[in-house]
């Protein structure tokens, strides 16, 4: 794989903004090359016998998980107001493996390995 430009644009909720569980921003250059790069990672976990994804890939950041939306009304109202603001561009050049453990507290996340990019992965 090589570096690429990402650009962010847009906010969002899943599964929906009427039962919000994760907040994220949405890709929109560099959306072929992030769909390409996760389709491969999740052929080479099929092979390490994880399970594959049953729910469609959908390229975004997530920022972060929603425990109890109690203010859904204003969190609707944000997200229809940034749905198309575009908020950034960076070069994707590595891509890190994490460890996500959901514990009542929260999501926790470990960064288990960095994958620079330009490099041959066997």
């Amino acid at each position: 794989w090589k570096p690429f430009a990402v650009r962010i644009r847009g906010l969002g909720c899943f599964p929906s903004i009427r039962n919000p569980r994760v907040l994220w921003v949405g890709i929109d250059q560099g959306k072929e090359e992030v769909i390409s790069l996760q389709g491969a990672i999740e052929g080479r976990a099929a092979e390490a016998a994880f399970a594959k994804e049953t729910r469609p890939f959908q390229p975004h950041l997530t920022l972060g998980r929603i425990q109890s939306p109690r203010r859904r009304d204003p969190l609707a109202q944000a997200v229809e107001n940034l749905k198309e603001a575009e908020v950034g561009t960076f070069r994707a050049s590595e891509v890190f493996l994490f460890k996500s453990e959901l514990r009542p507290s929260g999501a926790v996340y470990t960064k288990l390995k960095t994958f620079p990019m330009n490099e041959p992965y066997e």
